[in-house]
């Protein structure tokens, strides 16, 4: 049996866990996993009228306090 040991899994693709992504991206040697049930990511699936968008405070940007240097 092959085993993968991993330092981290998250567990579906939300803000908190995209965060994680960009911010464990520069890390060497890291690893981790990123699981989510549907096929592809959609944001707030059937809660947005057609002709709206979702504004996000930067205030709940979760990479760029923690590292302003993120091409993310």
């Amino acid at each position: 049996m092959n085993a993968h040991i991993l330092d981290y899994a998250a567990v579906g693709i939300g803000p908190a866990n995209m965060s994680l992504a960009a911010l464990a991206y520069p890390v060497e040697g890291l690893r981790g996993a990123h699981l989510e049930r549907r096929e592809s990511f959609s944001w707030h699936p059937g809660l947005l009228l057609p002709e709206a968008t979702l504004q996000v405070s930067l205030l709940k940007d979760l990479v760029t306090l923690v590292d302003p240097t993120s091409p993310f």
